[in-house]
């Protein structure tokens, strides 16, 4: 069986102690009345000791002394178990025997050092024969002695419930110089191996305690101070060696008075207790940690919140440093610490959130997607409290408008202008920097984006087509009963139109395909000035409900 504790107090129990004699029997069968003598020096009754259960238990203990700090030598006391052998080792195999004592005097430990003490126990519960009960005697305890055969082991006591079923007191001794006295001499000269007072239930003690061959054991009981009596002398055995079981007893209650003033009778009755024995042992090891203590100088890092202190060479601290404080540790070990104390502050901030309508944002200990004020309480890394208040503000998008544009597929990269509010940014096929690649793209119909942040970050967008034009294999196609004149042209150019078309459009295009301008017609003439525009090829688009016509103009 093993067990493991770090370095105790063990302790240990015997009691033993000299009475004057007491002179009288209250046993009715065996009554001596007293002699003057005894009469003049019979003592008054001691005082009841503590009820408080004595006893003997079966595990090792260990006591000692903490190693020096920083190292030296300890000794190590063993006590308790079954054996008077104590076995100490410097490994858990048991292989490098140290000492065989009860105590081990190290040498210098200068760390934390682990050994193991063993003993022996008993391994089993054989009840010694008990006669039969043939009466009861209530009041002063009695009992029985025997000597020992052999070595064994007392594992268990008990007292049997056939006189009463209150609680047990049971004794176990070793007389010190042989039997006990005959009466009336009475004797103190024992150790007390186990005393049990006012035990409740019917189960048996377990014990824990060596014999030896040859000594003098001495066993009391009663349950509610009745003894169960059966005569005696009564010849009985242990493991098969026999022995003789002797009326014994003392003139006291157990449940109430130590053993004391024991003495013998050669006949009568015994108190009938069950004693309980193994005559085999195993080992009990313990695994003893000893410490030993170490003094230090350490660096810490502290910090605290403003506002608040922290207790540092004798005083509360509450601003940033460096302090120094001499410790001891619990084993009285000088320390020495050195602690840079920082202070975190804590903090109220007012943070203004602008969102765009739709987006969201978390304050408050939610995701927020309405305008309004929240607060939420933090803490810093350092634990510090804070406060942050979000003022929070959702804004619309912008209103964003682009209409598209025309173009000749030989004008090349041509600059787009028609997005406003300016200042977006165009995207799709054939854009790249707000540019658009009408030599690349071919003549046909391209949709475009024109994408506008505002200050808050909100987006809007529109999308429009560009068109694309092949103006040089562009043919003219004339509306009938329209007239553009003169061409070539310097300062203007005139349309003139039959009377069943009320309105028209006119488009100015540039050889590149860009709107130069345009007008709307409602009369029959109409005059356009192109006095501005740079000499090269122009070309007129006239359209008039679903009829359009095309008229090349050379300005000069």
């Amino acid at each position: 069986m093993n067990k493991k504790i770090t370095l105790v107090g063990a302790f240990a129990l015997l009691f033993t102690g000299v009475f004057a004699q007491q002179s009288d029997s209250d046993d009715p069968q065996y009554y001596n009345p007293p002699s003057a003598v005894d009469a003049a020096v019979k003592p008054a009754k001691p005082a009841p000791e503590s009820t408080t259960p004595k006893v003997q238990i079966g595990g090792i203990n260990v006591d000692g002394t903490i190693a020096p700090c920083d190292g030296g030598p300890t000794t190590l006391v063993a006590s308790g178990g079954c054996s008077t052998v104590f076995n100490w080792y410097s490994d858990s195999a048991a292989t490098n025997l140290l000492v065989s004592n009860d105590s081990l005097t190290t040498s210098a430990l200068m760390n934390d050092t682990t050994f193991y003490v063993e003993t022996f126990t008993g391994d089993g519960q054989t009840q010694v024969p008990l006669p039969n009960q043939g009466s009861t005697f209530s009041g002063n305890v009695r009992g029985y002695w025997f000597q020992a055969p052999v070595d064994f082991w007392i594992t268990g006591i008990r007292v049997p419930t056939d006189a009463n079923t209150g609680n047990q007191n049971v004794a176990i001794l070793r007389f010190n110089n042989g039997a006990p006295p005959l009466w009336s001499t009475t004797t103190n000269d024992f150790a007390t191996l186990g005393y049990w007072p006012s035990v409740p239930g019917t189960d048996i003690i377990d014990t824990c305690i060596q014999v030896f061959s040859g000594e003098y054991i001495g066993v009391l009981g009663s349950r509610n101070d009745v003894n169960s009596y059966a005569g005696a002398p009564y010849a009985s055995d242990i493991g098969g060696n026999p022995i003789t079981l002797t009326r014994m007893g003392m003139q006291y209650a157990l449940s109430s008075n130590a053993p004391q003033q024991i003495f013998q009778e050669s006949g009568g009755s015994i108190s009938r207790v069950e004693l309980y024995y193994s005559l085999t042992a195993t080992t009990d090891t313990l695994e003893v940690n000893v410490t030993v203590p170490q003094s230090y100088n350490q660096s810490v890092n502290l910090n605290v919140c403003d506002g608040d202190s922290l207790f540092l060479e004798g005083a509360w601290q509450t601003t940033p440093g460096v302090y120094y404080d001499t410790l001891f540790s619990v084993f009285g070990c000088d320390s020495i610490s050195e602690a840079t104390l920082s202070v975190t502050q804590s903090y109220d901030d007012i943070i203004v959130n602008n969102m765009c309508n739709g987006d969201s944002i978390w304050a408050g200990g939610a995701y927020q997607t309405t305008s309004g004020i929240y607060q939420d309480f933090l803490q810093t890394l350092a634990g510090c409290d804070s406060t942050v208040t979000s003022i929070v503000n959702f804004y619309a998008p912008p209103t964003v408008s682009y209409t598209g544009e025309t173009m000749c597929t030989q004008s090349g990269t041509v600059q787009l202008t028609d997005g406003t509010p300016a200042g977006g940014a165009f995207s799709g096929t054939n854009v790249s920097a707000n540019m658009f690649d009408a030599g690349a793209s071919g003549a046909g119909t391209f949709p475009v984006t024109y994408t506008y942040t505002d200050t808050i970050g909100c987006e809007g967008t529109a999308t429009a087509n560009v068109m694309v034009l092949d103006c040089a294999s562009l043919d003219e196609n004339t509306l009938e009963g329209v007239s553009v004149y003169p061409n070539p042209a310097t300062t203007h150019i005139s349309i003139s139109l039959p009377d069943h078309m009320k309105e028209v459009t006119a488009t100015l295009f540039d050889a590149g395909g860009k709107v130069v301008n345009n007008w709307t017609i409602t009369g029959t003439s109409f005059n356009m000035s192109i006095e501005q525009l740079s000499k090269g090829m122009y070309v007129l688009e006239v359209q008039s409900n679903e009829e359009f016509g095309r008229y090349k103009i050379i300005k000069e």
